[in-house]
């Protein structure tokens, strides 16, 4: 499933104006994960943005609800939890510790790691983990590596 998250303003999106928040599956199957991330270079005014801060992920997540049940997907609010994140809560997570509980496919833990969380852990039911660890080793493989996710 291809997710791209972009940082918002939440006031604006809770109000239901253009989220900008887009994701697509078009086969409804697992796909190959890998993770790109890129600041915004400038903004209206043409001012240049701090490029250490990630304004817009596009994410490969793998699901897969056959082997995993609904533990296995993407949920919407998983979607809508990492934008907010990305957008109000980008700076409190620096050099913090993240649980996520029943985090799936493990959106909302990669994103945490990919803002700058220090550590990051994430849990679901046993037969969830392996699909949860795969998404993590692709998309945040310096984080996995480290064992900071």
């Amino acid at each position: 499933r291809h997710i791209i998250l972009e940082s918002r303003n939440w006031k604006e999106w809770s109000r239901g104006d253009d989220c900008r928040v887009a994701s697509s599956d078009q086969d409804g199957g697992a796909h190959d994960a890998h993770a790109e991330s890129s600041g915004i270079n400038s903004n209206e005014t043409g001012d240049a943005l701090d490029s250490t801060r990630i304004h817009r992920l596009e994410l490969n997540i793998m699901e897969n609800v056959v082997d995993h049940g609904p533990g296995g997907r993407v949920w919407d609010a998983a979607i809508i939890l990492s934008t907010f994140l990305m957008s109000e809560y980008r700076d409190r997570l620096q050099g913090a510790c993240v649980l996520e509980v029943g985090a799936g496919a493990g959106l909302v833990a990669i994103v945490a790691a990919l803002l700058g969380a220090r550590l990051v852990r994430a849990t679901d039911k046993d037969f969830v983990l392996p699909l949860l660890a795969d998404n993590a080793a692709a998309l945040a493989p310096e984080h996995y590596a480290a064992g900071t996710l």
